[in-house]
Parts: structure tokens; C-alpha cells; sequence
């Protein structure tokens, strides 16, 4: 495994050593990036980022469009119907594509190739389904089997694959870029987001309170997963709620699907997770760094028999230089965390731990950062506390780069490790972690079970 060393002024805690690539779906972190698009560059007017090579557009790129001097086209990138005109149209026809030369078919696999590995890197994957849909909405990508139904057993090329790369060109040449990369950087995607505002990223957020009226008649924590659920129930509320987030999921034997509720609280001896919400108007001591979120390990064995684990932990550890992931799925690997007391086996996110994040900043408030923007995650880890027990008031650690952090060293060794590592071992190489607020997450209504013999 690479080891990595802490930059000169950070805290050896926010290092982290991703494993070696050696999975189909991981392949493309193998590749580093080339180049580090700007996004805002004065040719592009902030559209697209130039590739710093020069291919032959005019000849490469026309099949992907069509309707382009309608589109409105320009620097402006606004959001009237008639410059979203473009239409992808599909596959050219037979004789209609260019013949390129070997140079030239090398040039453009080179150019899919860093698009998509810097859009991995950029975004999560619950953002780049959101993009497709978007792009498929507005006719720049044509739809395909992973664009319709819930995203299971989806993994991150097939997501971020060329199709989508095309599609982001064709829609930075309508929208007057002169050098379209096919990279959802900064420009293309404020763009993206002018013309539908969900596209943006959050850190919470949500219409449900965090309170519920007990039988007493007096306020309490809004419940969540009450005491005694069934666990096929749970596993299934669990699905639904990342699916219905754009979220990715797992179905495969074997595999382990895990979950983060921002702003909910788990109890160990009751068994109930309940919503006790975070603050984040008051910025960084909104409820940061401390142990009031859930998080959850929900899969299978090998032989298909499902299981749900919970843990007390945190989403966004951090007080200091910190940065908090934002919701959605993004994909993980087994790797190592290295804080200064000595490296163990914990979860690195994928393509080189690159991954957006929200930073708060004094008078500003939480600004997002893309992953390859100079403010994103670059350490993005999945691990414990570091010589502390469950329930230390010490907390998760000042330091952090979009982690998520199991409350306890013991019930990480004994609790949480196995299951990853059963799994690792089986064969499982990308781990989906989903962060999803508590305050967008209904309570489970559990269904009453008829007992043996027909009899409730």
C-alpha cells in the first residue's frame, strides 16, 4: 500500500494511504491527472476547462449535436428553453462519423480518459447521476440502462463512463465553450446549476423537525428506528432511503452497503435511532465533531442472509481546517489510516481520496468546494478514534478531510472492521458510503408480523 506523508504544517491525522488499484471499477484512479483545469479560464469564459491540447473539434465533435447555432450558444450560459436547443443524436450514421486518424482516435480516448477520472474526483457519485439525468432532460445524453430505475449494483465507471463525457462536451459547445473537455469543473457546473438549482450541493437540509410528541404530551427526540424493528424491515428502510436520494446501492451477496444520518443519534442499549438535528445556521459549533450521528453497516452474507449494524459515530468530524462531506454516495476502498499514533486498516475514498466538501468560512458561511478545487478533500477517510474509548469526551479529533469516524477503538476492532474485512475478503473492492440528512429521513413505520399459526 502507498503510504502518505503529511504535507509540511498539517496534522499527521488528516494523511491517509489509498490501497493499490486493482479492481475493473477502480481502474481509472491508476491514471493521475494530466492537468488541473482552472475552470474559469478567459477563453472559456468559465464554461469548460481547455485540455491544453489541440484536437480537431470541428471534425471530432459535430455528431454529438445538433440545433447549436440556436442554442444561444455565447459566454452568457443562460437559462432559457432555446439555449438548452441542443439534442444529442445518438450514434452517427453509418458513414456520417469522421474517419480519425490513429493520432487523432488516441487524442480523444486521452481526453474521455482524464474527463472521466477528473469527474469521480470532482463529484459524488449521487451529483453525476443527478448530471446524467439532467443532461438526459435537456437531450444531451441519451438515456441508458443505468439512467433508468434505482441505481443498483451500479459502480462508479459505469456512471462516470464516455457517454457522459460526450454529453458534458456536447453541452459545453452549445454553450460557447471553444475548448469543451467534458470535465463538470466549476464553470460547467454553476452553469448546470443556473438552469436547475437542485444541482447544487448540501450539508443538511430536510422539512422534518427534530422533535415529536411523546404519549406524555411533552416534546422528545423524533424516532427514527424504534426499539425492537424487525431487521429485514430495517435493511429495507435503509434501501429505500438511499435510493430515493440518488443514492448507489449493493445487492450483491456478500457486499456491505454503508449509511451516515447527519443530525441522529444512536442509542446501543435501546436500539433506536432518533433525530436529534444539528444547527448548522450557527456554522462551525452547529454540532460538528461530536457523537450525534448514526452510522450504518447494511448488507449480506455470501450465502444471502441479510444483517444491519449500527454505530455511534460522526459524519463530519472537525473543528479546525476542517471540511465535511456533503450529502450523497460516494465510493470507498480498503486502505489506511495514518494519524500519528500509527497506521491501521480503515476506508479511503476512492480515486486518490479526492471528494467535494463544505468549509465554513467567517462571514461567508459553508461554501462547497469541488473535489479538484484547490478547497476539496484530499484525505477522505473512513476510520476511529485514536487511542480512545466509546464515549470519550475528548471527541472525534480536531482534524479532518470529509471523514466520517466510528466512536470507540474496541467497537471498531471488534464490531465494525470485521464486517468490511469479510467482505474485502469475499471480494468486494468499492464500499458505497451515503450521507443523507435525518431531517430528510421519515421515521420507520414497522409492520406488524403475523406470528406461527396465523396469529399476531
Amino acid at each position: 500500500m502507498q503510504r502518505h506523508q503529511p504535507a509540511p504544517g498539517l496534522s499527521p491525522e488528516r494523511t491517509s494511504a489509498p490501497a493499490t488499484v486493482s479492481s475493473p471499477e477502480a481502474s481509472l484512479a491508476s491514471s493521475p491527472l494530466v492537468h488541473q483545469p482552472h475552470g474559469n479560464s478567459a477563453a472559456a469564459e468559465g464554461y469548460g476547462q481547455g485540455s491544453g491540447e489541440v484536437l480537431p473539434d470541428a471534425e471530432i465533435l459535430p455528431w454529438l449535436t445538433e440545433g447549436v447555432a440556436q442554442a444561444g450558444g455565447g459566454s452568457g450560459g443562460g437559462s432559457s428553453s432555446g439555449q438548452e436547443a441542443a439534442r444529442f443524436r445518438g450514434p452517427p450514421a453509418k458513414g456520417d462519423k469522421p474517419k480519425l486518424t490513429p493520432e487523432q482516435a488516441a487524442a480523444l480516448a486521452k481526453r474521455r480518459q482524464e474527463a472521466r477520472l477528473y469527474n469521480l474526483q470532482a463529484h459524488t457519485l449521487s451529483k453525476l447521476v443527478e448530471i446524467r439525468a439532467y443532461l438526459v432532460e435537456t437531450g444531451f445524453l441519451e438515456a441508458a440502462a443505468q439512467d433508468q430505475g434505482p441505481r443498483v449494483d451500479h459502480w462508479p465507471a459505469l456512471i462516470a463512463d464516455d457517454a457522459l463525457v460526450d454529453a458534458v462536451m456536447a453541452y459545453q459547445r452549445a454553450k460557447g465553450d471553444p475548448e469543451p473537455d467534458g470535465k463538470i469543473g466549476r464553470g460547467t457546473f454553476d452553469t448546470m446549476r443556473k438552469n436547475r438549482g437542485s444541482l447544487g450541493y448540501t450539508l443538511g437540509g430536510g422539512p422534518l423537525s427534530a422533535t415529536e410528541r411523546g404519549p406524555d404530551g411533552r416534546d422528545r427526540p423524533r424516532t427514527i428506528i424504534p426499539k425492537g424493528a424487525p431487521e429485514a424491515q430495517v435493511h429495507a428502510f435503509y434501501r429505500d432511503l438511499v435510493l430515493s436520494q440518488d443514492g448507489v446501492w449493493s445487492d450483491k451477496p456478500g457486499t456491505v452497503n454503508l449509511v451516515g444520518i447527519r443530525g441522529a443519534t444512536y442509542d446501543g442499549k435501546a436500539g433506536t435511532v432518533t433525530h436529534t438535528g444539528k444547527d448548522f445556521s450557527a456554522g462551525e459549533g452547529g454540532g460538528f465533531d461530536t457523537w450525534n450521528d448514526t452510522l450504518v453497516a447494511v448488507g449480506s452474507l455470501a450465502d444471502g442472509t441479510i444483517f444491519v449494524r449500527t454505530f455511534e459515530g460522526t459524519t463530519d468530524p472537525g473543528v479546525f481546517a476542517a471540511a465535511w462531506s456533503p450529502e450523497g454516495t460516494q465510493a470507498f476502498e480498503v486502505g489506511e489510516h495514518i494519524p500519528s499514533s500509527g497506521a491501521y486498516p480503515a476506508l479511503n475514498r476512492q480515486q486518490g481520496g479526492y471528494g467535494p466538501c463544505f468549509r465554513w468560512r467567517a462571514g461567508a458561511g459553508f461554501e462547497d468546494h469541488l473535489g479538484t478545487e484547490t478547497g476539496g478533500v484530499r484525505w477522505a477517510n473512513i476510520h476511529t478514534t485514536h487511542g480512545l474509548a466509546e464515549g470519550d469526551p475528548v471527541g472525534p479529533g480536531a482534524y479532518s478531510e470529509g471523514c466520517a469516524v466510528v466512536n470507540g477503538e474496541t467497537t471498531w476492532d471488534e464490531r465494525f472492521w470485521p464486517i468490511i474485512d469479510r467482505a474485502h475478503q469475499g471480494g468486494q473492492s468499492t464500499f458505497m458510503y451515503t450521507v443523507v440528512s435525518a431531517s430528510r429521513v421519515e421515521g420507520l413505520v414497522v409492520e406488524r408480523q403475523e406470528r406461527q399459526g396465523g396469529k399476531e
